[in-house]
């Protein structure tokens, strides 16, 4: 799994890529997978091949002998405090909850995103995420941080170059 950046911004996008062939069900069309987030209840799931969501099939797939593989952990607050993620929703993924969606990029790849076709992520930074807070991402036992951080810009302007 790899995050699009490790700190970022409130209301900035968060971009994850995971590469696992293990998710890969179907090699003649590209997989929909379902990861149920919530905190001591992670697992994982699958859509069927139009990529219709159904929460209720997603369920069913928690015991599907991935054994600790293959699930998403969010810990959305690692310091404690106001959760540093929030869920949005996108093309792709229109509810905003505890399943987060990922799209695998081609047949038979292996490569998931949760960004749609319009580079809208079903994850963001939370409005009110305080800086230097973090939240932690783990998949398969590999876990990446992402800081809250503060975006500033600088102009420099060349005066000669205006005029009067």
């Amino acid at each position: 799994m790899t995050l699009d950046r490790n700190s970022a911004s409130q209301e900035s996008e968060i971009h994850l890529t995971i590469t696992d062939n293990q998710l890969n069900l179907d090699p003649t069309g590209k997989d929909v997978v379902l990861f149920y987030v919530a905190t001591d209840l992670e697992g994982v799931g699958f859509a069927n091949k139009t990529g219709t969501v159904d929460a209720d099939k997603y369920i069913k797939f928690t015991g599907n002998s991935f054994s600790d593989n293959g699930v998403l952990i969010i810990n959305n607050a690692t310091n404690g405090g106001v959760s540093v993620i929030s869920n949005d929703t996108t093309v792709d993924d229109d509810v905003a909850d505890n399943i987060i969606v990922f799209y695998e990029t081609a047949e038979n790849s292996g490569v998931f995103v949760n960004t749609d076709d319009i580079d809208d992520s079903n994850m963001n930074v939370a409005v009110d995420a305080k800086r230097g807070h973090t939240a932690t991402f783990d998949y398969n036992d590999s876990a990446q941080s992402l800081v809250v951080a503060n975006d500033f810009g600088v102009i420099n302007m060349d005066e000669t170059s205006v005029g009067d």
